[in-house]
């Protein structure tokens, strides 16, 4: 979560981490580089399987946010 705040110039406040939102865990490897805005998308997706998405807090802070399933 920490490298996805930094990629878009921000950093995780942990004291906005609700105590409904998981901590996901996860990586993946890829055969071939990938820009910025496709390792954005990627993080994205993998959110996206536990429910979340990061959000702006602030300024300078992102936070997960729970996501509806509709």
């Amino acid at each position: 979560m920490s490298q996805y705040a930094e990629m878009c110039g921000r950093t995780v406040n942990p004291a906005n981490w609700a105590r409904d939102i998981p901590y996901p865990s996860f990586f993946f490897k890829n055969q071939t580089a990938l820009t910025k805005s496709e390792l954005l998308h990627a993080y994205d997706k993998l959110l996206e399987l536990y429910g979340l998405k990061m959000v702006p807090d602030g300024d300078q802070f992102m936070k997960p946010a729970l996501i509806s399933r509709k």
